[in-house]
């Protein structure tokens, strides 16, 4: 089998990101600058890696935590940001239940 020593991982600053919509509707995160870079055996990696992800899946941020991560100073600013993905989300979701509605209906 194929097997893999080391690793080179990667840490940026975290920013808001304004191109994805998370599916909560709450403030978009995304990778900033570089901050560091760190060469690690993969077993090495993966010991970190299990403290932060036990579950195995991706690391979930809370809500709470998203705005200050972000640097977002201004309540108001993370509000109006929030607002406007919850439209987003809803149109998202009536457009996929109408295009559902649409096929469940057509003749064969």
């Amino acid at each position: 089998g194929v097997r893999f020593g080391s690793v080179d991982v990667l840490y940026h600053s975290v920013h808001l990101d304004d191109s994805k919509l998370p599916s909560d509707g709450l403030a978009p995160l995304g990778l900033g600058e570089l901050q560091r870079r760190e060469h690690l055996q993969v077993d090495s990696f993966e010991r970190q890696r299990c403290g932060q992800r036990c579950d195995g899946g991706a690391m979930v941020i809370p809500p709470a935590e998203r705005a200050s991560l972000a640097g977002m100073k201004r309540q108001a600013s993370l509000e109006a940001i929030e607002k406007v993905n919850e439209q987003l989300r809803l149109e998202r979701a009536s457009s996929v239940r109408e295009f559902i509605q649409e096929i469940a209906y057509e003749p064969c």
